[in-house]
């Protein structure tokens, strides 16, 4: 077979040729580009537009030159989508002038621009690069975890600009003029320009480095250093990379090497590019210490101290962006890369370098002077005008000069021959890197000028450190692309050829229709040899030298005729005559994927794609597996031909692939296909044979008879016959002789084709992927296609036992084709035998099967890479079957046998990581190991429906097992797999559906559309109504709270006119009854803050609605309008500015905390009128709650502090402080400590900080240091509780606040730690509270305000005595908080009531209403909640003779004052039931409840009674207060109803004692009710309750701006305490909130054993350290376990994204909305679950079990019986029956396997079974159910695993018998078809052994049944079968007898 004639033959075709124009040119024309832009900034807008504006316009226009044409360039890339799935378009990155255009586009979908930058000068040069950020800051190693951050770089001419795609932008100036810059993996590297004199060095100068690498935008520009190979003198040495002479023409991420080329030895050289070790570093650095090369140490001087000067800024140059080039002068521009020092802006850079890594010590930014170059000698050329002699060695020597670390380091690798003819230009014009069809990688170098492209080869060494380079080949070629996808590249040669390579080997010539070739003339005169060529690495062959100018020679008769006529013309393919001397290809580039661009000589390009190996997936298969197995150089020429064959001009359509791959291999491996029959008749239209088949390769070239009886009996002579020409000039048909029956029929094989050696091999391969495919369902139209060929090979090899194997497998198709083709014997010995080769054909059916049996196996055979399904079945049987855990843990060498070809070295078997598993995820059973197993490698639900049923039954049954009792923490893969919907959706996300559109419907449906205009503005509107409305589903009382909490709205002020009042009284007495109303409007902000808690996502683009505070009021009956600005009456000044305050932080807490805002938005939303300030400040505290805050800028903090407004100084410290609660924050202390005078230094100047600025900044202090025991911080605090009044009034008013504030601080910053105070001994703690409790003689003051304190104040005068009244409330809940749940009783006594009369005068009631709640507090586990055990808090003689809560005289006593003693019991009475609150806050504890609301009415009561007097109305309503907030603490969000309407009943009381701060505190108790809208709960952990302390302080304002005994703002704190606790379960199909019962399962405790309660979900949480497990229970829905035992982040995750726990109804089930009792679903209705009332079960019932579309059409289609059925009736009760099954049994899955169970059998019994692969699926599920570990799991479990009908198998097995002994009995003894498939039939189900086998065993003459059992036992045939063929095989019915 000649090589001239494969050479015209083959061409190849390429595809789509389309008309390319870079997008970006197009859309450059229509951008608003730069030149606009400049002209705006040249004027102001308003002259722009102006008429002089016009001249001024049209004068600047006319200095603007508007270049010919711009030098644009563009790249390509494939694209990238964001998810990272396979995506078919390119993306163009194009320049031109200032601009940037990036857009994506495919031929499918148009090109799109996705961004487009414009900059301020003409951009050099745009490149796409990914910076790797290191997360954790430790230590740059490679495997850290890193972010990648997708970037455009734009680079001009002083700086460069990168954007990312997340949208942020760095700007980094340059220090030198760049010549290029490259994008590697790890940032970008920098080439410096050099100027041209700086080429020839004078001896005393080293160069400066010349590459530079920049890891991140924020890092700095660092020289790059190399690592040269070891040369002459001796070891590698490590130095900057500092040759002008190299330039790089290269770079590439993967692997990470670049190619250099040395001008001055024309030279290529290969480098590894990679990070630099430690020791390089220092390596380099160090360098000055060692006697370097003089010269070396010389230079470096002159730079660094040039660049010192330059960075001290003493260099005379205007503007950092000057263009330099400009500037002569010699020194100058001998270094100009260093005069663009960073821009003035920039050179604070420090800051935001990310270089503050310790692992960098880099901490100032002081240009590039910090490369170590030591400054030994003076360098002669330093001293030039522009420095002064001193200025750059004294700056040299400097101190703080640090040294720039190098990042990168390149490895050399490789470099090519060195050869004196070289030319000097020969530097590479184009790079790239190329694989071959096998894998063997090349990197390609096109030297223009040579016209050649050398291929080097490379590969990995054996343990993946380095590369290693081979040979250079040359190809000529005038340029050259790769073509990524199908691994060749295509090359032009110099005649315009268009030639594809894989590797060094020819493909063939590219057709492109649409294009001429290039003329014969043309063509070359070489014949391409398609072997490789030989390694050609010196241009010395004479062949080449003279090649090369020649062909370009070649080129020039063809005339340069500029055409008009573009592609675009209809004609231009028709036409080609006139083009056909014009156009030829002048370059190929942008290659992408498949797809190249040609630029023609005309000037236009085109792109075309290159077609690809293969579209089937059969051929594919087959091509992977023939190419692994074969060595490499015959797998290349073997795809090389296939390629040809395929891609040939006018090529086959699709169908015929197969067909055409079946006759290319076939000749490859020696058959005639045109005299084998069965190949003669594959389809292809026309004959394409003559083409394909080359001509039959025989050494003779002369030709014989043969050919011409080959002629005759082609398809093209027939054609010929018949064509109408033939019968026009009367031809004689010519007949063939007919063909000779013995000798034609078989032919022998040609043993001299390219694949004749390797038969056994591609066969042995082709039978594995036979085997493959029967494991996918949807292959079996490859299947059979495969099994002719694969019948004739084996055939042809005479292998029986494989012939029986596929008879079994198809036992119609085998029969039919009978030609054997003759191997000579003499050529078998040229065959070889592969080691895998086994006489038994591998099975993988009859290989599970043993395995289901329990037999012993041996290993099955596997391609890697091809057969990875038989390796996922055979591991996960053995796993799950046989139990083997080892088997899945890389140890599969056991069960399976690896195969490789046998010429290759064996490759250390690369298992994908993936493959080893270790579990990171909980998996005890051996399901589930195998469900996580099969996960790891990639197996999901699709690939589990394509298997064969009987395959699938095993991992069916362990995915069933996984999907009743999944772990929670599984990840979304596994649950996908194992059909839990709602684990899967869980741990994919977990925020609720915003519920935007559902509540604009629920609005719109209940409520008039007039309400709706107004309910808008009442703040209230963004709660989830859905999820409210399943908690209280049964009234409204929802509304109810929200009609109570509104305050946008007048109130209504209802006053009758007596007929003596006159008109303008009666105005008054409205007026006055308005005010009283306003006392309780103004307190509800607080409320509403807490029923909205976290409620509101906000758009970032919009300010925060924040709704109006309504003060006025509507008279009825005629609605006026009442208001108090009228001056009728006096209205306190200032009145509404705390509730302001108040109504912006309840908007402000309806952000959720996961909500996405910043700095901006926070700015954004300050008010333009000074009278909303207050709402804004109380918005700022908002968002420090809810941890926004630390998110605004310290600029603007600043800002808002220095405006020195009160409210927003408060707002703002309290914010920032909350939001860093307990981070002991160093900026916030700073901030807070300038408001509070003890924390500055005594000399500091006194700042005039408002007084209740000061107490929220000791607060601040307090939650900034909360729990952290700082000794300082407690100890200022400490005596700040006492601080006295000072001189000058300062100190002196509301002193109260002042001292509880720093008590609460000191309380939180010991929170909890009790004794343990470490370091504070010396302090006393204790004992100082303690006399700040009860008084006594005041200590001298210690510490640094001494003498402040040494004068006293003028205004107040106290004596040396402590004031109780100031110290005391701080001290007692200080010390409550340093003992918090310490139990300590010591401390506890000291805070006993005092029990005798007179002790309890000295003590202000109040103050034991703290006491009590503070001894309670510190012992926590003894607080009991019953009524006896609060009376247990009451002294004797308090409870003896004070008047109890029931009475209704007054006793009389004379010598004890009742007074006292009532006010001590109904204070003490209150502190215990506070503490009650705090004890069972959020856990709706029932008997807390009703013991405090027992206390509730009976306070109730009392006030209304006559003895109310002697407490006082107003102590009664105090504790009142104080009872009710206890209440809605326990009952902390779940909205009970009769703490509502107790709620209620004080909404309505007004005026008499009822001052602000009870309505305060009413509402605080109605909003701690509605916490969040029920979702949240308050927590009882430590920090909680100091938070809850502050809060719920129990002494309230009497008017809206009194605080002088508590800080109105603290009352917020409450948002510290709550925690999200509502568990939403979700519905994963209708993803809407719904019903579900939770088990509830609690720790056991000191009260209470382990206990188990039922929950109906939605529903509050208990406490998460309290559980121990919560699951999902019940018949209706999937069972979930979330066990906390393994700690409750999982949990937790869940309830703080709105708590939404996805679950999924079983099937059959409805919900309980739908279904409150139960009695709709199925098992319900058919009342038993026994099959007999099966039939009871109606098919349209069924939607009411099942919302799965398949099934309800299933039941649609097929379980409808219509009304002439007939026969079917009975196929429709079997099916409807099979669906009853399946639905009851929780497992619709198994309907597909039912039924095709059901038709196989069916089939069989009409004796139509053609294939026996049903056959085989039943067996293999009959053996599942019979296995073994089957049996002992059904046994082991509760609940059954998979299951089939108890009756159903049975049945079928049954049937299966019947039908096939019928047919043994019957007495045909022809052998028609259907008697060869039915004993096929036979052969596959009794597992009779091969014909091989029996004769090897010997039965002959056997006479009895005994002996043939022992005969077969061997065998592993199983007796029913044996009993069956006995009768036959010993022809005796009487031998039968034992």
């Amino acid at each position: 077979m000649s090589n001239i004639y494969e050479e015209r033959v083959t061409m190849i075709a390429a595809g789509d040729l389309q008309e390319f124009v870079p997008f970006g040119r197009d859309h450059c024309k229509h951008h608003p580009n730069a030149l606009n832009l400049q002209l705006r900034q040249l004027q102001p807008a308003s002259e722009l537009w102006s008429s002089d504006g016009a001249a001024g316009l049209v004068g600047s226009l006319q200095e603007v030159t508007i270049h010919e044409k711009h030098k644009e360039s563009w790249q390509l890339r494939k694209g990238i989508s964001d998810v990272g799935e396979e995506v078919e378009y390119d993306e163009e990155l194009y320049v031109s002038g200032n601009m940037v255009i990036w857009s994506k586009g495919s031929k499918s979908q148009a090109a799109a621009v996705y961004k487009a930058f414009t900059v301020d000068s003409p951009v050099l040069q745009a490149l796409w690069c990914d910076f790797s950020i290191p997360q954790d800051k430790s230590g740059k190693t490679e495997d850290s975890s890193e972010v990648v951050e997708k970037c455009v770089c734009i680079l001009q001419s002083s700086c460069i600009n990168i954007h990312s795609i997340e949208g942020k932008d760095y700007t980094a100036s340059l220090p030198f003029q760049v010549a290029n810059v490259w994008s590697t993996k790890y940032g970008l590297l920098f080439e410096r320009s050099s100027s041209s004199h700086e080429v020839p060095l004078s001896p005393a100068r080293e160069p400066l480095p010349t590459m530079f690498s920049m890891l991140h935008p924020l890092d700095e520009i660092t020289p790059m250093v190399c690592k040269a190979a070891a040369g002459l003198f001796g070891s590698a040495r490590v130095q900057y990379v500092a040759d002008y002479s190299m330039r790089i023409v290269f770079l590439n991420a993967e692997p990470s090497i670049l190619m250099t080329y040395d001008a001055t030895q024309s030279l290529h050289t290969i480098w590894a590019l990679r990070r630099v070790k430690p020791e390089e570093q220092s390596a380099v650095l160090k360098f000055s210490d060692q006697a370097g090369t003089p010269q070396y140490v010389a230079t470096s001087t002159s730079f660094t101290a040039h660049l010192r000067s330059l960075s001290k800024g003493d260099s005379p140059v205007a503007s950092p962006f000057q263009n330099y080039s400009s500037i002569h002068s010699q020194s100058r521009s001998a270094s100009s890369p260093s005069i663009h020092s960073r821009s003035p802006s920039i050179s604070n850079m420090a800051a935001l370098s990310r270089s503050h890594s310790p692992a960098l010590g880099v901490h100032s930014f002081s240009g590039v002077q910090r490369f170590n170059f030591s400054s030994h000698t003076q360098s002669p050329r330093r001293h030039s005008a522009c420095h002064s002699p001193s200025s750059a060695t004294d700056s040299f020597l400097a101190p703080e000069t640090e040294l720039i670390v190098p990042e990168l380091c390149i490895d050399h690798l490789w470099t090519e021959a060195f050869t004196t003819s070289r030319e000097k230009n020969s530097q590479a014009s184009k790079v790239f890197i190329t694989t071959d069809l096998c894998g063997q990688k090349f990197l390609c170098y096109l030297v223009e000028s040579q016209l050649q492209l050398r291929c080097v080869k490379f590969q990995q060494s054996n343990d993946m450190s380095q590369l290693i380079f081979g040979s250079v080949t040359n190809i000529q070629a005038k340029d050259a692309a790769p073509v990524e996808s199908i691994d060749t590249m295509l090359v032009l040669e110099g005649n315009g050829n268009l030639v594809l390579y894989t590797g060094i080997v020819r493909v063939g010539k590219v057709f492109i229709p649409g294009l001429p070739s290039p003329s014969l003339t043309m063509s070359n005169q070489m014949p391409r040899p398609s072997t490789p060529l030989d390694s050609i690495s010196t241009p010395s062959k004479p062949l080449n030298k003279h090649l090369g100018p020649l062909d370009d020679g070649m080129l020039s008769p063809v005339p340069e005729l500029r055409d008009s006529s573009k592609l675009q013309d209809s004609s231009y393919i028709d036409d080609c005559t006139f083009q056909q001397l014009a156009t030829f290809v002048h370059s190929v580039r942008d290659s992408v994927h498949n797809r190249v661009t040609l630029e023609l000589s005309n000037g236009s390009m085109v792109r075309i794609s290159i077609p690809e190996i293969a579209t089937s997936e059969l051929v594919k298969r087959c091509l992977q597996g023939i190419k692994c197995i074969l060595p490499k150089e015959i797998a290349v020429q073997m795809l090389v031909r296939w390629y040809n064959a395929y891609n040939a001009p006018g090529g086959p359509s699709y169908y015929s692939e197969w067909n055409l791959f079946v006759t290319c291999l076939m000749n490859m491996m020696g058959y005639n296909t045109d005299r084998v029959a069965w190949t003669r008749n594959l389809d292809f239209e026309g004959s394409l044979s003559p083409v394909i088949a080359p001509k039959k390769a025989r050494p003779s070239e002369t030709g014989s008879d043969e050919d011409w009886e080959y002629l005759l009996n082609s398809d093209y002579h027939r054609n010929v016959e018949s064509h109408p020409l033939a019968k026009a000039l009367r031809l004689d048909p010519l007949e063939a002789k007919p063909p000779k029956d013995n000798a034609s029929l078989s032919h022998s094989l040609d043993a001299t084709t390219l694949l004749f050696p390797h038969i056994p091999a591609i066969f042995c391969v082709l039978h594995l992927i036979y085997e493959e495919l029967k494991l996918n369902c949807l292959m079996g139209e490859g299947i059979r296609s495969l099994v002719v060929l694969l019948v004739q090979m084996a055939r042809d090899l005479q292998l029986e036992a494989y012939l029986d194997y596929y008879y079994r497998d198809y036992p119609v198709l085998v029969k039919t084709s009978r030609q054997t083709c003759i191997i000579d014997p003499a050529q078998t010995g040229f065959m070889h035998h592969p080691p895998f080769f086994s006489t038994e054909p591998p099975s993988i059916f009859q290989w599970l099967s043993s395995c289901l049996k329990g037999e012993s196996v041996s290993p099955y055979p596997y391609l890697p890479g091809i057969c990875e399904r038989s390796k996922l079945v055979v591991l996960s049987v053995v796993l799950y079957i046989l139990g083997d855990e080892r088997a899945v843990s890389n140890e599969a060498s056991n069960y399976l046998y690896k195969i490789t070809p046998a010429q290759r070295k064996q490759q250390t078997e690369q298992e994908e990581p993936r493959a080893s598993f270790r579990h990171a995820t909980s998996a005890s059973s051996l399901a589930e190991k195998l469900v996580l197993w099969m996960t790891n490698m990639g197996f999901t639900l699709r690939d589990l429906e394509s298997l064969p049923f009987g395959v699938a039954l095993p991992l069916r049954d362990a995915i069933y097992h996984c999907r009743q009792q999944p772990a929670s923490d599984w990840p979304e893969a596994v649950c996908l797999l194992i059909g839990r919907q709602d684990l899967s959706k869980q741990a994919r996300e977990g925020n609720l559906p915003k519920c935007k559109v559902s509540d604009a419907q629920v609005l719109s449906s209940d409520m008039p559309s007039t309400a709706e205009s107004e309910e808008e503005d009442d703040g209230m509107n963004d709660m989830n109504q859905e999820v409210m409305s399943l908690i209280w589903s049964e009234d409204l009382r929802v509304q109810e709270v929200r009609r109570l909490l509104q305050s946008a709205h007048p109130v209504r002020v209802n006053v009758v006119q007596m007929p003596e009042v006159s008109d303008h009284e009666y105005i008054e007495e409205k007026e006055n009854r308005l005010l009283q109303l306003c006392q309780r409007t103004m307190a509800l902000p607080l409320g509403r803050g807490m029923y909205t808690l976290f409620s509101y996502h906000p758009i970032p683009t919009e300010p925060l609605p924040i709704p109006k505070l309504n003060l006025t009021g509507r008279a009825p009956p005629r609605n006026t309008t009442v208001d108090l600005n009228s001056g009728n009456i006096d209205v306190p000044p200032n009145m509404a500015c705390w509730a302001n305050f108040h109504n912006g932080v309840a908007a402000g807490l309806k952000i959720a905390p996961a909500s996405q805002i910043d700095s901006a938005w926070i700015v954004y939303n300050k008010p333009k009128n000074a009278e909303l300030a207050n709402e804004y400040a109380g918005f700022l505290m908002a968002l420090g709650l809810n941890g926004h805050l630390t998110k605004l800028a310290t600029l603007n903090i600043h800002d808002y502090l220095t405006k020195g407004h009160e409210m927003t100084s408060i707002g703002l410290l309290l914010g920032v402080s909350a939001a860093k609660l307990g981070t002991m924050d160093m900026s916030i202390t700073r901030l807070l400590s300038i408001h509070i005078p003890a924390l500055l230094p005594p000399t500091s100047t006194e700042l005039d900080v408002p007084h209740n600025v000061q107490v929220a900044a000791v607060i601040g202090i307090g939650l900034v240091y909360q729990g952290t025991a700082h000794r300082h911080t407690a100890e200022v605090l400490l005596s700040e509780i006492g601080r006295p009044p000072g001189p000058e009034m300062e100190y002196c008013t509301d002193r109260e606040s002042y001292s509880l504030a720093a008590g609460l601080a000191l309380g939180m910053v010991c929170l909890g730690h009790g004794s343990n105070l470490i370091g504070m001994s010396d302090l006393n703690v204790p004992e100082q509270l303690y006399q700040y409790m009860v008084g006594g003689h005041r200590r001298f003051q210690a510490g640094m305000h001494r003498e402040k304190h040494k004068s006293p104040s003028y205004q107040i005068k106290e004596g040396d005595t402590i004031n109780v009244d100031v110290t005391c409330p701080g001290a007692t809940l200080a010390l409550a908080m340093i003992y918090l749940k310490t139990n300590n009783r010591s401390i506890a006594d000291w805070l006993r009531a005092p029990d005798t009369m007179y002790l309890l005068d000295f003590v202000k009631p109040e103050f034991l209403l703290l006491r009590t709640l503070a001894r309670c507090l510190i012992l926590w586990d003894d607080i009991l909640p019953s009524s006896k055990w609060i009376d247990s808090n009451v002294p004797q003689i308090v409870r003896e003779n004070s008047v109890s809560l029931h009475a209704t005289v007054m006793p009389l006593s004379e010598d004890l004052n009742l007074e006292t003693l009532t006010q001590a019991y109904v204070y003490i009475i209150a502190g215990a039931c506070l503490s009650l609150g705090f004890r069972f806050a959020g856990s709706e504890n029932l008997a807390a409840f009703n013991c405090l609301f027992t206390f509730a009415k009976d306070f109730m009561k009392c006030l209304s009674s006559a003895t109310a007097s002697i407490a006082g109305h107003y102590n009664l309503e105090t504790c009142l207060s104080v009872v009710f907030l206890s209440l809605a603490m326990v009952m902390a969000g779940s909205g009970n109803l009769k703490v509502l309407q107790l709620c209620r009943f004080m909404h309505k009381k007004i005026g008499g004692e009822m001052n602000y701060g009870f309505h305060m505190a009413h509402h605080m108790a109605l909003g701690l009710l509605f916490l969040g809208g029920g979702r949240y709960s308050l927590s009882t952990s430590n920090s909680s309750i100091a938070a809850l302390l502050c809060a719920l302080y129990p002494h309230f304002p009497v008017h809206s701006t009194d605080n002088r005994y508590h800080l109105q703002a603290l009352r917020h704190l409450y948002v510290l305490a709550a925690e999200p606790r509502l568990l939403v379960p979700v519905d994963v199909d209708t993803d809407t909130p719904c019903y579900a019962l939770l088990e509830v399962t609690y720790k056991g405790t000191q009260w209470y054993e382990e206990t188990t309660e039922e929950l109906m979900a939605p529903t509050l949480l208990p406490e998460l350290h309290l559980l121990k497990q919560i699951r999902v229970k019940g018949p209706r829905y999937w069972e979930l376990l979330i066990d906390l035992s393994k700690g409750p982040h999982h949990l937790k995750s869940i309830l703080s994204k709105d708590g939404v726990l996805y679950v999924k109804l079983r099937a059959g089930q409805l919900s309980y909305k739908e279904d409150p009792m139960g009695w709709r679903s199925l098992l319900a209705q058919t009342v038993t679950h026994r099959n007999t009332d099966a039939h009871a079960f109606k098919p349209e019932a069924i939607s009411a079990f099942t919302s799965d579309p398949a099934l309800l059409s299933f039941a649609d289609y097929f379980c409808k019986p219509a009304a002439n059925m007939g026969q079917k009736q009975e196929v429709f009760d079997l099916f409807s029956s099979i669906l009853y099954e399946c639905v009851t049994q929780e497992n619709p899955e198994m309907l597909p396997a039912y039924i095709a169970i059901d038709q196989a059998v069916r089939r069989l019994e009409k004796k139509e079974m053609t294939e026996t692969f049903d056959l085989w699926q039943i067996k293999l599920v009959l053996e599942f159910f019979n296995s073994r570990s089957h049996q002992e799991r059904t046994r082991k479990n509760a609940h059954p695993g998979i299951f089939m009908n108890s009756e159903f198998l049975p049945v079928m097995k049954c049937s299966i018998d019947n039908t096939l002994d019928r047919w043994l009995q019957g007495e045909s003894n022809s052998c028609s078809a259907l008697d060869l498939s039915m004993l096929a039939c036979f052969l596959v189900y009794h597992s009779v052994p091969t014909p091989g086998q029996l004769l090897a065993a010997g039965l002959e003459g056997k006479v009895s049944f005994s002996e043939l059992l022992l005969k077969f036992k061997p065998l592993k045939m199983p007796v029913r079968a044996l009993l069956r063929l006995a009768p036959l095989m010993l022809g005796d019915p009487q031998a039968m007898v034992l």
